[in-house]
């Protein structure tokens, strides 16, 4: 099991606040996903489309003439967070569908524990007894809210949430695996991915109010980070 060093459990604690702000962000995000009324694969379709043109737009802006060698440089692990970006999107929708909010958002918060968990894992990496406790107490967390949604007839869309959280989990792994490279365009490419699934399984795209699509547009904006 290897040591971290000071500019690792820097780059760690950064990490960690980063991913704390992006939970932070996802709470009004998760509202305006339950105030659109259109089936969730209309709303899977506009969301990741708008948010893979945001990332592009931002790529364009940043790369200019090495736009497309910005793809190139992603390799490998950039396209296993692609896959991740997928299907963590698919997850994270349908438990918003499926379960209240407050239980999503309450499981998606563990994110950072859960990456810390992963990375103990498979990076060896050394977790902090605090850090042990932490998990600990957020999975008896976990538990109890599964226990109330056995009686409520959310404990769907509490697993989807649980499914979404371990993707984004372990995309934070896999990114620190690529961290010399922008993986930018890797997320891009996860929003991308899920736009022809989404019109394979009946998406209708025209059928979207403009209240929804404005909706939609206002929850595309925080998209050009992963």
């Amino acid at each position: 099991m290897r040591l971290i060093t000071a500019m690792d459990r820097s780059t760690h604690i950064k990490g960690l606040l980063i991913t704390f702000t992006a939970v932070v962000i996802l709470s009004p995000d998760a509202l305006l996903v339950r105030l659109i009324h259109c089936d969730v694969w209309t709303l899977l379709f506009w969301r990741c489309l708008l948010t893979g043109s945001m990332q592009a737009l931002f790529l364009a802006v940043i790369y200019r003439q090495q736009f497309l060698q910005s793809f190139r440089n992603i390799g490998r692990i950039g396209l296993i967070s692609a896959g991740i970006v997928t299907t963590g999107s698919f997850f994270f929708v349908n438990a918003l569908r499926h379960t209240a909010a407050a239980n999503a958002l309450i499981i998606l918060a563990a994110t950072p524990l859960f990456s810390s968990l992963l990375s103990w894992l498979f990076l060896r990496d050394k977790i902090a007894r605090r850090t042990w406790l932490a998990i600990t107490i957020c999975f008896g967390g976990i538990l109890l809210i599964f226990s109330g949604s056995l009686r409520s007839g959310l404990l769907i869309g509490d697993l989807l949430a649980l499914g979404a959280t371990l993707m984004w989990a372990s995309n934070l792994v896999v990114l620190r695996k690529g961290k010399a490279v922008n993986m930018v365009p890797a997320n891009l490419l996860g929003n991308l991915m899920v736009v022809p699934i989404t019109l394979l399984a009946g998406a209708q795209p025209l059928s979207v109010s403009p209240t929804d699509m404005a909706y939609l547009i206002e929850s595309s904006c925080p998209s050009p980070l992963p």
